[in-house]
């Protein structure tokens, strides 16, 4: 009986002794500790990952540098009275160099105000114009007489195949304009453009958020791999430029054209569309029959017809393969300066007249 006792009080089959109240809490608080700190450490460890994978990117694909858009230039025009107003595409940024050039030499008599539409075409170019431009001219800026639009052959091609109009909400909407489309068709593809690009400048330092849709990281990972032998892009290039005369012809985009004529007219600005210079080793004599000859005779025909003046550049500017940037489309930083000096010079030299 004595050796039974003494099994019960210690062996297997003995009564677990009562847990107090506060030592089950206790307990559980340290599991619930426990479960946060290895949440936390688990959170940090992800958040480290990307941050370091984003930075190891960065050395295959760096971060482009902040460019001008539509927001700054309204802002500009906003804080403004200019006498001249420049819209076009990227290629609007080219301008700041011709601006710089025209306000020192004229003492601030003649005013440039440049607004950029990413990837834009005609029909973009006429959005940005009634919705964003239009409103602000008037009583408060009496001093616009110019439209300048900078253009190339690619703002007559088709939206469905440039996918331009999709920048109009993830570069010139405003939360306003977001909101309206919103409540009228409900959260879209389209609409979400506008979320997207505010989601970007919130992290302007991560390239993982900035490559969103644009692929460049896997194309400079395709490169690493299998570097281009040169001359392919430029090969590329003049095949694409001959191919685009197919789909370069879009009668909306040349109506748009034919609205911004009008504006211009209604407002008593004097329109210049000028067509901006491209890349000579491109283009071939193919391409200058077909892509580029329909697309100068369109404008200039209209130009007849709207009585705005036509600057054909495409091919008559110094500029050569070197004063562009790899990606054969815009014009480097030198390269602006040399374009601004010698458009001033010639087909644009009536911007040193206030």
């Amino acid at each position: 009986m004595k050796d039974s006792a003494a099994f019960d009080s210690h062996g297997a089959n003995a009564p677990s002794p009562p847990v107090s109240p506060a030592a089950t809490e206790a307990g559980s608080a340290s599991g619930a500790r426990r479960r946060w700190a290895s949440l936390a450490a688990t959170v940090l460890a992800t958040i480290a990952t990307v941050v370091l994978g984003d930075l190891a990117l960065q050395r295959v694909q760096p971060l482009f540098p902040p460019v001008r858009h539509v927001h700054d230039g309204i802002a500009d025009l906003e804080a403004a009275d200019p006498t001249v107003i420049v819209l076009g595409s990227s290629h609007a940024r080219s301008f700041d160099a011709v601006k710089a050039l025209v306000e020192a030499e004229t003492r601030g008599r003649q005013r440039l105000v440049t607004v950029p539409v990413e990837m834009g075409g005609f029909s973009s170019y006429r959005w940005v114009l009634e919705h964003r431009i239009a409103p602000l001219l008037g009583a408060e800026r009496p001093s616009a007489r110019h439209l300048l639009l900078v253009t190339t052959f690619y703002d007559a091609c088709s939206p469905s195949v440039t996918r331009g109009d999709l920048n109009i909400p993830a570069r010139a909407w405003t939360l306003l304009h977001y909101v309206r489309d919103v409540r009228r068709n409900g959260l879209t593809d389209f609409n979400r453009n506008y979320v997207r690009e505010r989601w970007k400048q919130i992290f302007p330092s991560s390239v993982l958020v900035q490559d969103r849709g644009a692929a460049n990281i896997a194309g400079a990972l395709k490169r690493l791999v299998r570097p281009e032998p040169p001359g392919e892009v430029v090969e590329w290039a003049r095949g694409n430029l001959e191919a685009q005369a197919e789909w370069c012809r879009d009668e909306g985009e040349l109506a748009a054209l034919a609205s911004i004529a009008d504006f211009a007219a209604a407002r008593g600005l004097t329109l210049t569309v000028v067509l901006f210079p491209l890349v000579p080793d491109i283009v071939t004599e193919k391409a200058r029959r077909t892509t580029l000859a329909q697309y100068a005779d369109r404008v200039r025909n209209m130009a007849e017809e709207k009585a705005f003046r036509v600057a054909d550049l495409t091919l008559s500017s110094p500029l050569v393969l070197a004063d562009f940037a790899g990606d054969l489309d815009h014009v480097t930083r030198d390269g602006n300066r040399k374009f601004a000096e010698w458009a001033l010079a010639n087909d644009l030299r009536w911007l040193w007249a206030p």
